[in-house]
Formats: C-alpha cells, structure tokens, sequence
C-alpha cells in the first residue's frame, strides 16, 4: 500500500515530466573533484534521475532512491539512452532499514522532511558512509519559508545553521554555506532569489 508522501510525489510525476530539470545539482558539479570512478553513491530522492545519471556519468556506481515509482522508470529509461547504468529503489526512505557504512558518497538534493524526522534522517544518511565518504548536502533554510521560488512552506522543514553544525559535530567540514541568493533554476518548482545551505562534509 502507498502511503500519502508516496501518493503525493507520484501524483506530482504523473502529471508533470522533468519537474525539477534534467540537468545536476550545481552543487555536485563543483565538487566532481571528490569522485574516483568505481565509487558507491546513493542518491536520496532522486526523482528522475537528474543527478544520480550524472554521477553514473562520472564513472561512479549509483543507487537512486525515490518514493515515486513513475520517476524512477523514468530515470532508468534515460539511463539507458545516456548509455549509463543506474540502480534504483523506490522507497520512503523515512521507513526504510537504512545500510550503515556501505556508500562512499551519499547526496541529498532537495530533500525535506518533517521536523519529526530531519535530523533522524541526516544522521541516517551521515552513517551509510563509509569511514572517509562523503556527503553532499543541499536544502532550504528557513528563510525560504518566505521566498516564493519553491520549497515547502513549512519553516520546520527547513534548516538553520545551527542545527546543521550540531548534527555534522563529528564530520570533517569540507564546506557549510549558507547562500541567501541562489539562483536554483531546477524546473518548475525551483526558481531564481532561493535560500539554500550547501554542505559537503567527510564521515
């Protein structure tokens, strides 16, 4: 049975094809420098494949994960055309038996979750890492609660610094910024003027 945050993205990729672009987090493109070909990398949220076939791209070995099982057979079906291999997996991650130390890099694209939830998450996804991976994370602040280029309402859904610091005490910072002006040009849903924190950091 699909449960309402399934029914919900499902919804929103039947009715609308490439909702948040078909091109890489800007994020991930900055940082290719950390990829070696022939790493591990699970990509949280994936949708349709817009960055975990880039990353397959790189020569890495990518699992994408999403509720939505109409994004990921899109995702596999670009794969293909693009020549590359992806995995895919399509569940909630919130209820998923998450691996622990398995991945050498682990990223989040705009993924949010309820203020029940995110830190639980963030620290789920910070130990599927393997000893020295890396996560790449890219999210709202809460200041985007009142911007109109996307994102959820929800200010408890969003992060501030402080938080992101006391999650990532353990991590190797590599970068925490928080970019109040970013141009997220991510499909429909993402526009210019966003409120983003862009966090790469090493277990």
């Amino acid at each position: 049975m699909i449960d309402d945050s399934a029914q919900h993205w499902e919804n929103r990729y039947r009715q609308t094809s490439h909702l948040f672009g078909d091109r890489p987090s800007e994020l991930l493109v900055q940082h290719r420098h950390l990829f070696q070909p022939g790493m591990n990398v699970l990509a949280i949220g994936d949708g349709e494949g817009r960055n975990g076939i880039w990353l397959a791209e790189q020569g890495l070995k990518v699992c994408s994960v999403d509720v939505s099982a109409t994004a990921l057979n899109r995702a596999r079906r670009a794969a293909e055309q693009r020549g590359v291999r992806l995995a895919t997996k399509c569940v909630d991650v919130r209820h998923w038996k998450w691996p622990k130390a398995k991945y050498d890099m682990v990223c989040s694209i705009y993924v949010h979750f309820p203020a029940s939830d995110k830190h639980y998450m963030l620290r789920r996804m910070f130990a599927a890492l393997k000893p020295g991976g890396c996560l790449v994370l890219e999210a709202f602040h809460k200041q985007q609660a009142t911007l109109a280029s996307g994102g959820p309402n929800d200010p408890d859904m969003l992060y501030s610094c402080g938080e992101l610091r006391r999650i990532f005490a353990r991590a190797r910072i590599i970068r925490l910024e928080k970019a109040a002006t970013r141009v997220v040009m991510e499909g429909a849903d993402h526009g210019p003027g966003s409120a983003v924190y862009l966090v790469v950091c090493k277990r």
